[in-house]
């Protein structure tokens, strides 16, 4: 950078720090020669660096006056690549940790980028975005188990969750507890014939005598209908398998024994 060269609007080169961005800036051709070394190289940035081509460059006009139109927004274009950035990889390992489908990484990133409008954190808003795009393409996965993944608590991401219904303005299939037994009965191992009878049985039952925790009264009736054969399996196995807690299982199993005397379903 060389104050003394030629400004294209004539004259020498006017350079200010932007104290705001980090960048050193000419104030009568918004020309950008740089950043500062701990905000972004231009290899991370090309708009910092073409400032023209890119919807979020930091070319801010050909005159002093176009500059003071734009300098209060600079903060948030500044930090929205960073935060972009951020966002796609806690994505990447938060749906990493729960399914192997690219799918999911790639849809949450692209709610994420649409729910940059909520202003939220982070973190919590990557976690509800993975969560939306779990349940988008009917992968089994609880609040709970997507909490110990990011260490974020379920309040935080499930709030924004259904911010995020509200801003697509529609509802994704209810999360029903017969869509869980085959993932949780493959988790602890339980045989086809053990699925089949737990998913008929609970196809016998209104979705409304079953609860709040549909991959809870999964496991409970999984756990019901292998009690009495060579393949049982205990409610801390089930719990484990699901990501949630011992009382979780029980209390489902309770419903469910209320749900089965009223409709008289017999197991056996």
């Amino acid at each position: 950078m060389d104050s003394n060269d030629t400004c294209p609007n004539g004259g020498k080169h006017k350079y200010i720090t932007d104290e705001e961005s980090g960048e050193i800036i000419c104030l009568k051709c918004g020309n950008v020669e740089k950043l500062e070394s701990n905000i972004l190289e231009y290899k991370d940035r090309p708009e910092a660096e073409h400032g023209k081509k890119f919807v979020l460059g930091s070319f801010v006009g050909q005159t002093k006056k176009d500059r003071k139109k734009v300098k209060k927004k600079l903060p948030y274009l500044e930090k929205y690549d960073e935060n972009l950035n951020r966002g796609n990889k806690m994505i990447e390992k938060y749906a990493g940790a729960l399914t192997s489908k690219t799918i999911v990484i790639e849809r949450a990133q692209k709610i994420f980028t649409q729910a940059r409008k909520l202003r939220r954190q982070i973190e919590p808003l990557a976690a509800a975005c993975v969560l939306y795009a779990c349940r988008e393409n009917k992968i089994s996965v609880s609040p709970n188990k997507l909490s110990k993944i990011s260490h974020i608590k379920e309040k935080k991401f499930t709030s924004i969750y259904r911010k995020i219904h509200e801003m697509k303005g529609k509802l994704l299939p209810l999360d029903k507890a017969i869509n869980k037994v085959r993932p949780v009965a493959s988790k602890v191992g339980l045989p086809e014939k053990i699925v089949r009878k737990a998913e008929k049985i609970l196809d016998e039952i209104p979705g409304s005598e079953t609860g709040p925790s549909p991959i809870g009264i999964a496991g409970a009736m999984l756990f019901l209908v292998s009690k009495e054969t060579k393949y049982s399996v205990t409610q801390k196995q089930l719990a484990k398998a699901v990501g949630v807690n011992p009382q979780t299982i029980m209390k489902s199993i309770k419903k469910l024994n209320v749900a089965l005397k009223k409709y008289k379903i017999k197991i056996g």
